[in-house]
């Protein structure tokens, strides 16, 4: 598991989400498409008032992903 903030780039080792039962089962569908597909694939999960959002990807541990190259140099820091 690798925590991006994208403000400042940098990795966190935690954080706390807060979701909606609604929320929650969209995001169930969402988890659901990503685990069905190929490595490196995304959702981009938003609030109803597009204020907030969450990417959620899928990566390869050993190192093969086609994310940019500042995204993969944090992957690889974990």
């Amino acid at each position: 598991m690798r925590i991006l903030n994208d403000a400042s780039n940098e990795l966190l080792a935690n954080v706390s989400i807060f979701l909606t039962k609604k929320e929650l089962q969209v995001l169930r569908g969402d988890i659901e498409h990503l685990i069905n597909a190929p490595i490196c694939e995304h959702i981009h999960f938003m609030d109803d008032d597009y204020k907030r959002e969450m990417t959620i990807a899928s990566y390869s541990e050993d190192g093969k992903n086609t994310f940019a190259v500042s995204v993969n140099e944090l992957l690889e820091k974990g």
